[in-house]
């Protein structure tokens, strides 16, 4: 990273629909920025022209200076090359779009976000200046007053991502920012997600087992994912480079597989905003607005359409400058009051100076500033612990003895084949386990390990005990992925035909 390099801080909006969407392939980190950089200049009016495509939205133009990107996004390097590239390839771009009709049915609509890059003969020359067509669709997926009519939007400042390595991370990162809301409980959020459904909104195309049969996901036949490459190749380093980045507001506590029989088909995040981020706006309900309009002024409908245009204007400009909590603290602050003669003008200045806060504090209530300190308090013990677990000493302490295990227990293995002819007497202790809790097909599978010709699901079978004895989950899901055989042999170079 050039340490000369300015970067300038503003704040990120983007529809939760547009950040929740499948995609045709993963932007890079370069691309991501981009993106972002496009939006804000959408959000500041900064249109070189409009575009009539005969769409019910014209597309637009703007002017993007590819150095502006690079610095806003503390980039550095000197492969200008490589960034050209990765803009003229932006038109390939392909958003998966959700849509829930009034009846109930889902229509998925597919939108070329960066339909045309303009003067690409200009671009190839290595100027730095570019225009790019993006889709009047788009546009209000990346305006906060817009976004909020289509189920809501993240917003976050930019330079908590400024330290992410990996393309995956911005993209896990947005995706658990958009359902932060969802089953909160002391702050922590809770949420399981489809891994299949993940997997085209994180690394679409990619890790797929072309060797099952196509399932649908976001509208379209893919292949499903394969656990084990998705997990080692994108999550788990996603994970740890959101954890390890100093900047970053959302800190995830731990990812839990879910089974549906042997199969893992969906994962459970726990995760949290700490800090400032806590305060950065985050969902809002579609009806959000037209709801709050209602317990303020009381009515649930206006005959006059343009007192409630009016009306709706100054929430919005509320909704967008405040978080979601201190709206909904002074809501509740407001209504507990009598006799307020125009309750939208005290709504405006209860939110602007939360009165609910200031009684709260008069009332002896924990404050903002102790909750601050008993977040922060929570997150250093968090980090603690993660780097307690992360500890390379205490690791290769424990990788040491698990290898020490698994080679005596493999020694046993050889030793036991040259004295007896018997090749399961050194797992009798382990059959008798299972003999007791075996069903037909286990029995099955027990007579063929006896007669030592264990066939293909006998193995597996067997695997699958091993793997309840082992403590690395690196080497649990080896085995589940590659089988007994396989896996003893490449570990430990012996011949495992034996068996």
């Amino acid at each position: 990273m050039d340490s000369n390099t300015s970067t300038v801080d503003f704040y990120i909006s983007k529809s939760n629909r547009i950040v929740q969407a499948g995609k045709r392939y993963s932007l890079n980190l370069f691309q991501q920025r981009a993106f972002n950089k496009i939006s804000e200049l959408i959000r500041e009016g900064k249109i070189v022209r409009s575009v009539d495509t005969g769409n019910k939205v014209a597309d637009v133009v703007v002017r993007l200076h590819i150095q502006d990107v690079i610095k806003s996004s503390r980039l550095g390097g000197t492969d200008y090359a490589k960034y050209v590239k990765s803009i003229s390839d932006l038109p390939s771009f392909l958003l998966r779009m959700k849509q829930v009709l009034p009846d109930g049915t889902i229509r998925w609509s597919s939108v070329s976000a960066f339909p045309k890059i303009l003067g690409e003969d200009d671009l190839k020359k290595n100027r730095s200046i570019v225009d790019i067509q993006v889709a009047g669709e788009l546009i209000q997926h990346v305006i906060p007053s817009q976004a909020i009519e289509i189920g809501g939007y993240i917003q976050y400042k930019a330079s908590r991502t400024f330290d992410l390595k990996h393309s995956y991370s911005h993209s896990l990162y947005e995706f658990l920012r958009s359902h932060a809301f969802r089953n909160k409980k002391d702050g922590v959020a809770t949420v399981l997600f489809d891994l299949n459904e993940l997997a085209q909104v994180l690394c679409p195309g990619s890790y797929q087992d072309r060797k099952k049969p196509m399932i649908e996901v976001h509208g379209i036949k893919v292949h499903p994912v394969k656990w084990v490459e998705m997990n080692r190749r994108v999550l788990v380093p996603s994970i740890e480079d959101i954890n390890g980045n100093t900047n970053s507001d959302l800190f995830i506590e731990r990812m839990s597989p879910k089974k549906t029989g042997r199969a893992i088909t969906s994962l459970e995040f726990t995760f949290y905003l700490k800090g400032e981020g806590e305060n950065d706006p985050v969902y809002l309900e579609d009806s959000y607005r037209d709801r709050l309009i209602s317990k303020i002024t009381g009515l649930s409908a206006f005959k006059n359409e343009k007192l409630l245009e009016d009306i709706r204007k100054r929430v919005d400009a509320i909704i967008e400058s405040y978080p979601v909590d201190r709206l909904n603290a002074n809501l509740e602050y407001m209504l507990k009051k009598k006799n307020i003669k125009l309750p939208l003008n005290y709504f405006e200045k209860a939110v602007e100076k939360d009165f609910a806060s200031a009684n709260n504090q008069k009332q002896g209530t924990l404050s903002f500033s102790s909750a601050d300190q008993a977040q922060e308090a929570y997150i250093q013990r968090k980090k603690e612990e993660s780097q307690e677990k992360g500890n390379k000493k205490l690791w290769e302490q424990q990788k040491q003895a698990l290898e020490s295990q698994y080679n005596q227990w493999y020694d046993e293995v050889r030793l036991s084949y040259l004295n007896s002819s018997n090749s399961l007497r050194f797992m009798t202790k382990y059959l008798r386990f299972l003999e007791k809790e075996a069903s037909a097909y286990e029995r099955k599978f027990l007579s063929e390990w006896e007669s030592g010709a264990p066939g293909e699901n006998a193995q597996k079978w067997f695997g699958r005990y091993l793997i309840s004895q082992i403590g690395k989950e690196e080497e649990k899901y080896y085995l589940l992925e590659k089988g007994i055989k396989v896996w003893a042999a490449e570990k430990h170079q012996f011949d495992m035909d034996l068996y």
